[in-house]
């Protein structure tokens, strides 16, 4: 006799063919995975082809009867593998805190090996709750873009465990974890759910679980239920609260292992316990599916009374290595860990749903993709009957995942892979899959070539589950090339013409005609151009209504879509223009088109992906090291004062570049090259065991330990620095009056006060010094009521003190946002022919701030903004937005130096032009290319140094729960609000923002309309540039992820930089650039209502436009210059100056 498969692999060591033979012909299974990649992007369902055997088709066969009828299914949330094991040799003192804490698993596999099973689970990436509750019921697998939907789960509509128990009249009870609820509405006979997004609570959903589970359990009430579901949340809240490595863990999990041993105790004899992990944690308690630890859960599994295996343990041990080994010799053209991982049993997650439905007597779901577990079916006395048991159920797997496969490829008229196969008319072959359990029996020679043949027929069913699984996670991954060509060309011509425009403003000189002039920065396109525009706009909107998969397209390719021949003069000009116009600084552009384009390309590259964080730093410190250079060159000599603030000012911007080194996180990618150093943790293992709890704060991961006590000054320094840095800045430029005074030494400190306190609470009981606080002989009682005083003051400043943190600068600044001021002063220098009838003398009129009115206000905002900013960020986030605030200074002030240090190249009032509107050397557009390619790159380099990273595990969800710590009523409106300011908070503070203060800084404005419109063209122009920068570099990780898509690293690198690109895309060129604008109107009409005051007091002209001959001269000084000016007043000026002082 054949044994029933024989296996081929080609030369590739990819999978190639299998064929069944036997009796009545040949079936054949074929999973190609050059076939799979080769028709991946034709848009049809892609797969290997499959033939399996056919399903069995008498009517006495059926689904298995239950073994067991009652079974409890407890999941413990982010239950990783390693904190199931124990070692009793480690020693406890250096042990860390999350391992040896749940000795029920070692003890019960000591003591009743026949009744307890240990596997490590896989996982399928998002590991997000959701997903996984999905995956353990359903068994099939998740998508990508299902992490968007984890705190929004909908009613699951694919066929599951639950919906198959509730159909075959059982009683199914749940309690836990209220995602549950929202999964299966109305679908438990008795829910006990539990809110489950308040992080910061680690006991009300366990101890509301524990109060239902045991009585549940009793003899008394077991008969009420059939299957009964527990979803404890603890272990997850400590990890997303302090990490593995903290005491709370090690108290959550001696809880657990109490709790576990509970139930092994108190089950019936005719009940399952399936425990398991929906998924595990990093370092940091995170998890997203990035690390391994974040993909392997722990499943345990235990029956009171009948064994799991009627194998006496040395068989069951000796078959089941058998059974291993070749599992692990099938080629199956993957290197996912489907039958053991670094020396521990491990089989994908999904693989619990088959084993459970079989053992209760349940359908398997239609469509799960899972395997049985070989270990839970081993039902027979001797090998050999236990190997029939085995087969019989291995088949029942194999026909329901034939019957997906069939079902799935059915609207195509295609198998399951693209390819037909020769396998005969099996449905009239019943005999076919009866044979391994009826026939061989009497047709083999002896026992052993039977039980040989059972198991090579086993392997064969697993061999076809196993590539059908594989088949799946690669034919999942669908991707439409036309439009993503589409999209990323789409994205391309709007950055590039976005550019375009920039450019054509730019190198149009200052006032080339007074209609130019007037229109502002639209004066470069020609109303029938306008027209076109408006018009590729409506048909863009169109097409992306229409057309829903093109959406990415339709918001980027509006202005592509109107690029009619009106349109294409324009691009021409401006090419003509740039080869017509040599560059007056190319040192600026090739620099800034070096540091563009390294930037790009990294994406090109998984590695460069992986470390973009040290590259952006790398970037910045060129551009740094280059302006010091430039500063020291003997050319720039002619202006001593602009050259040393530019030397100072580069300096200390390579020096702040080089702090926010210093505190990082790290990707999973990048151990052991990196060390964490932003998320902290209060304990280490190798610590001293006498230290104090408030002494030492250890980085995750091994990082060298931070003094604590160091960690909230260095806090409230930061702050220091943030508003010392604030007032010398607007003081040298004589802003620092008025509205700026009042944020700076009222309201902005307030906030920060605020700020520093919540923080300071939060870090003081991550390390416990709230117990501490009470003594260290104090009763449980007093260590107790000491905390909740603490924690009651925390929450109160969540609660009522940040939103005055959040409204009371932003309501200041938006009632008065003028940072210029006046003041008149009686001078006896004046001629007394200027004194009044009464004998009062006449005054001289003294204004401060006028240089750099516009910049100095936008200045202040930026700064209420990242002072808001800082709410939501952890401490090290907080330090670092500091230092990005300082570097952005830095930033501001190098380009005013050139604009200092570059020659006239016109004369303010031969051009007709205002003076004040004008300063003396205006920079190139070369330099404003260059500093909105530094801007971009702080944008990206705060991202980083604030703690993220292009990671879903790197999102920090605490933010989310600021102000919830108590009621634990989450705002579904305002979290999401949260956690994109934690974000993104860069792109909207140092973006939008800094594009328009390049442009306005230091650039005083005149009394005219014109003038204005002039500054606002600028400063859009500038905006506009940098939006285009950011979408440039947007739209080559779009281009490379596509090109990647069927590369390795794709979902774990390319697939969330394109999310964190698009998000950050979405943020900069609609928030950042809508407060830009709003910020400059705001302005501009603080300093119109400013000027307005002289009108009205008869000190200037009024506020409309005239030419420039009949404009009377205001005092004016450029930024190199005094800060204030003056101008004399008769006593009747001076006293109506005064009334109108006093309603400002």
């Amino acid at each position: 006799m054949q044994p029933p498969a024989a296996f081929h692999s080609d030369h590739r060591g990819a999978p190639s063919t299998f064929h069944w033979d036997g009796h009545h012909g040949e079936s054949v299974v074929e999973a190609d995975a050059d076939l799979v990649d080769s028709d991946a992007d034709s848009g049809e369902p892609l797969s290997p082809t499959f033939s399996p055997p056919p399903p069995p088709v008498a009517t006495n066969e059926g689904w298995r009867p239950r073994r067991w009828k009652k079974a409890v299914f407890i999941v413990i949330d982010a239950l990783r593998y390693d904190f199931t094991l124990h070692d009793a040799t480690k020693d406890p003192d250096t042990t860390p805190y999350y391992l040896n804490k749940l000795p029920v698993f070692d003890e019960m596999l000591r003591t009743r090996p026949d009744h307890s099973l240990r596997i490590q689970v896989r996982a399928d990436p998002p590991t997000t709750t959701m997903q996984r509750i999905k995956g353990v019921t359903t068994g099939g697998l998740p998508t990508f873009i299902d992490a968007g939907s984890n705190f929004g789960g909908a009613l699951i509509t694919e066929d599951n465990i639950v919906w198959q128990a509730i159909n075959a009249g059982r009683n199914v009870t749940f309690m836990g974890d209220d995602t549950w609820e929202s999964l299966f509405p109305n679908t438990f006979n008795t829910s006990y759910p539990y809110p489950s997004l308040v992080v910061y609570d680690l006991h009300t959903v366990d101890n509301g679980v524990a109060s239902h589970l045991y009585p549940a359990l009793t003899e008394d009430t077991s008969s009420s239920w059939d299957v009964l579901i527990a979803h404890f949340l603890g272990v997850d809240h400590a990890g997303h609260r302090y990490g593995p490595e903290h005491p709370e863990m090690a108290l959550k999990l001696t809880q657990m292992n109490d709790w576990i041993k509970r139930v092994f105790q108190e089950m019936d004899d005719d009940t399952i316990v399936f425990l398991m992990g929906d998924h595990g944690m990093d370092a940091k308690g995170d998890h997203g599916g990035d690390s391994e630890n974040e993909l392997n859960a722990g499943f345990f599994a235990y029956s009171k009374s009948r064994p799991l295996s009627d194998l006496p343990q040395d068989q069951r041990e000796s078959l089941m290595t058998q059974i291993r080994e070749r599992l692990k010799a099938i080629p199956l053209g993957s290197d996912a860990p489907l039958v053991e991982l670094k020396g521990e049993r491990t089989l994908p997650q999904i693989d619990f749903v088959p084993s459970f439905c079989l053992l209760t007597g349940l359908p398997v779901p239609f469509g799960n993709l899972g395997s049985l577990i070989p270990e839970l079916f081993l039902h027979g006395a001797t090998p050999h009957d236990a190997l029939n048991e085995l087969l019989h159920a291995a088949q029942l797997n194999a026909r329901q995942i034939y019957h997906y496969i069939e079902s799935y490829s059915a609207p195509t008229s295609r198998p399951f892979g693209g390819q037909h196969a020769a396998t005969g008319d099996h449905r009239a072959d019943h005999g076919r899959w009866g044979w391994p359990r009826t026939g061989l029996a009497g047709s083999a020679s002896s026992e052993h070539a039977v039980d040989e043949d059972l198991l090579d027929a086993y392997i064969a069913y697993a061999h076809f589950t196993r590539a059908a699984l594989i088949a799946a996670r690669r034919m999942w991954a669908r991707f439409d090339v036309p439009c993503i060509i589409l999209g990323a060309l789409g994205m391309l011509a709007t950055t590039l013409l976005a550019a375009a425009l920039c450019y054509r403003v730019g190198v149009v000189g200052p006032a080339d005609t007074a209609s130019e002039t007037e229109m502002g920065p639209c004066a470069t396109l020609h109303p029938r151009e306008w027209r076109s525009l408006i018009r590729g706009g409506l048909l863009g909107g169109v097409v992306g209504w229409f057309q829903p998969v093109l959406f990415v397209l339709s918001l980027d390719s509006a202005p592509l879509l109107s690029s009619t021949p009106s349109t294409s003069p324009s691009f021409l000009e401006s090419a003509r223009s740039w080869y017509a116009h040599p560059a007056s600084s190319p040192l600026s552009l090739v620099l800034g088109t070096t540091l563009l384009v390294m930037h790009g390309v990294s994406v090109a590259s998984d590695s460069f992906t992986i470390y973009e964080e040290p590259a952006t730093a790398f970037l910045l410190g060129t551009y740094a090291l280059v302006q010091m250079g430039s500063a020291l060159s003997p050319a720039r000599a002619r202006n001593r004062l602009a050259r040393v603030q530019l030397l100072l000012m580069s300096f200390a911007f390579l020096v702040l570049n080089r702090v926010s080194q210093s505190i990082t996180v790290c990707r999973e990618e990048m151990h052991p090259f990196c060390t964490p150093t932003f998320f902290t943790g209060p304990w280490v293992p190798e610590a001293d065991p006498t230290q104090s709890a408030t002494e030492a704060v250890a980085p995750l991961s091994g990082a060298a330990a931070i003094p604590a006590r160091f960690l909230i000054p260095c806090l409230a320094i930061a702050y220091l620095a943030f508003l010392g840095g604030l007032a010398a800045t607007l003081h040298a430029s004589d802003n620092l009056r008025g509205a700026a005074r009042v944020q700076c030494f009222f309201a902005l400190p307030l906030a920060l006060v605020l700020s520093w306190l919540y923080w300071s609470l939060d870090t003081w009981e991550s390390h416990r010094a709230f117990d501490l606080s009470a003594g260290q002989d104090a009763t449980a009682w007093a260590a107790d009521a000491a905390h909740a005083r603490w924690i009651g003051l925390k929450r109160l400043t969540a609660a009522w003190g940040f939103p005055v943190a959040v409204l009371l600068p932003l309501v200041l600044w938006g009632s008065n946002s003028a940072t210029t001021a006046f003041e008149i002063r009686a001078s006896p220098t004046l001629s007394p022919s200027l004194s009044s009838a009464t004998g009062k003398p006449a005054g001289q009129l003294v204004f401060h701030g006028i240089p750099n009115a516009i910049g100095a206000a936008m200045l202040l905002l930026m700064a209420v903004i990242v002072a808001i900013w800082t709410l939501v960020l952890p401490p090290m986030g907080t330090i670092m937005a500091v230092c990005g605030f300082l570097q952005m200074i830095c930033l501001l002030e190098i380009h005013a130096a050139w604009r200092d240090l570059a020659p006239i190249t016109h004369d303010a009032r031969d051009a007709g032009t205002d003076p004040v509107s004008e300063p003396r050397g205006a920079p190139s557009g070369h330099r404003m290319f260059l500093h909105l390619v530094v801007l971009t790159l702080l944008a990206h380099r705060y991202f980083f140094a604030t703690g993220h990273q292009a990671t879903l595990s790197s999102i920090q969800w605490n933010a989310a729960f600021i102000g919830a710590e108590a009621s634990g009523d989450v705002n579904m409106w305002l979290a999401p609000l949260l956690v994109g300011l934690n974000t993104f908070g860069a792109y909207v503070a140092f973006g939008g923002l800094g594009a328009v203060l390049l442009a306005v800084w230091k650039r005083p404005l005149a009394v005219t309309r014109r003038a204005e419109r002039r500054m606002h063209g600028e400063a859009l122009t500038a905006l506009l540039g940098w939006a285009a920068l950011i979408a440039l570099h947007a739209t080559a990780v779009v281009a490379f992820s596509g090109h990647f898509r069927r590369h390795l690293m794709v979902w774990r690198v390319w697939a969330p930089r394109f999310v964190f690109a698009a998000l950050a895309l979405v943020v900069a060129e609609g928030i950042a650039a809508a407060v830009a604008l709003a910020a400059l109107a705001r302005t501009a009409v603080a300093y119109r209502s400013f000027l307005q005051l002289f009108a009205n007091a008869g000190v200037i002209l009024p506020y409309r436009p005239r030419r420039a001959a009949e404009r009377p001269p205001l005092p004016s000084s450029s930024p190199s210059s005094s800060s204030s000016s003056s101008s004399s007043l008769s006593s009747s000026s001076l006293s109506s100056l005064s009334s109108e002082r006093k309603q400002i």
